[in-house]
């Protein structure tokens, strides 16, 4: 068995439950992506005595949680940190940070700091994702912060001697 894909003890394992690496295996994706399932509450998870996480398995939660892993690949937002906003934020005409970052042209970053120094309007969706409602107000606010955003076009300059430009 490969380094960190090890079983739960047998003494600390339930029958039909596996640990987060042989979940993350079963199904071909990564541990975070399991860890994530799990802090969603789409799957049910318990400490062990022993402190490992244990997940009750049967077929029924693998297929669920594959449906779920499948549903999770439709086409959205892309880059670092880019997941799509729940449906209900997105039926409301809310935008994630990447979404407005990449409309924008600018860092997921800087939309960040924004809504940090309260220049932009933003709050917290049932997952605990920021949203930002994309009204026409937001937007013009948007592309004025983008604006002064913006890096300004470096030059390059030859420095004499003395310094002088």
């Amino acid at each position: 068995m490969p380094t960190g894909r090890r079983p739960l003890p047998a003494e600390a394992a339930h029958a039909g439950e596996i640990s987060i690496p042989e979940a993350a295996a079963r199904l071909g994706v990564l541990d975070a992506a399991v860890r994530y399932q799990i802090r969603i509450g789409r799957l049910p998870a318990h400490r062990t005595p022993a402190g490992r996480i244990a997940i009750p398995w049967n077929d029924q939660v693998e297929a669920a949680l594959r449906a779920d892993l499948d549903r999770s690949k439709h086409p959205g937002p892309t880059g670092p940190g880019s997941h799509p906003l729940p449906d209900t934020a997105t039926a409301r005409g809310e935008l994630s940070i990447q979404q407005v970052a990449t409309r924008l042209g600018i860092r997921a970053g800087a939309v960040y700091y924004w809504i940090a120094r309260g220049r932009l309007d933003a709050h917290r969706t049932a997952g605990g994702r920021l949203s930002i409602p994309w009204t026409s107000d937001n937007e013009a606010i948007c592309l004025q912060l983008a604006a002064q955003t913006m890096k300004s076009d470096h030059k390059s300059r030859t420095l004499t001697a003395g310094g002088a430009v």
